[in-house]
């Protein structure tokens, strides 16, 4: 509940709000290099980083991976 709070999207909400979206929330670790999502899945998640940062890639027909874009903590995707 403190977390959602010092994200500026949730902070705004009512305490209330804020321990029912933390009651309804999966906190999970993910490891280094671990996929969490592929550009064509279907959304079933938001994700906010909670510790660390995560990089968002691209890749091509060929293969080769870009990293387009990061987020840290506080970052919603």
């Amino acid at each position: 509940q403190n977390f959602f709070g010092s994200i500026p999207l949730f902070s705004k909400i009512s305490e209330s709000s804020r321990l029912a979206l933390a009651e309804a929330s999966r906190f999970r670790q993910i490891d280094k290099g671990e996929i969490i999502f592929l550009q064509s899945d279907p959304c079933e998640a938001v994700y906010v980083v909670r510790t660390g940062n995560i990089s968002i890639v691209l890749q091509n027909a060929d293969g080769r991976e870009m990293v387009i874009n990061e987020r840290r903590v506080g970052f919603l995707q």
